[in-house]
């Protein structure tokens, strides 16, 4: 049976812990903002920074958690063959998923 792809949408958006709804959602929003789309950038300047060296932007002081939730994130993405996208208005990020067509 293949999936619906609104189906697909709301298992990977129910992947999402609700009380950390607001820390992926802005990770996401921050990646296709700041490191065009990729994680690996991301990532890449999330431990550059636990390093010492230069980085592009600081987060909370909480590197190690964000490096997780982008590494759930990623997994996810490929359990379900899509990219999460967000969107910011005055602060509220709007977290979605699309599915690869």
């Amino acid at each position: 049976m293949v999936k619906e792809t609104d189906e697909i949408r709301l298992e990977a958006l129910a992947e999402i812990p609700e009380k950390e709804l607001k820390e992926y959602s802005m990770l996401v929003f921050l990646k296709q903002e700041l490191y065009e789309s990729s994680w690996d950038k991301m990532l890449e300047d999330l431990r550059d920074r636990m390093k010492g060296r230069p980085y592009i932007f600081i987060f909370v002081n909480r590197i190690e958690e964000d490096i997780e939730r982008i590494d759930k994130l990623q997994r996810w993405e490929m359990k379900y063959g899509g990219k999460y996208v967000s969107e910011e208005k005055e602060f509220d990020y709007k977290l979605n998923f699309e599915p690869e067509e």
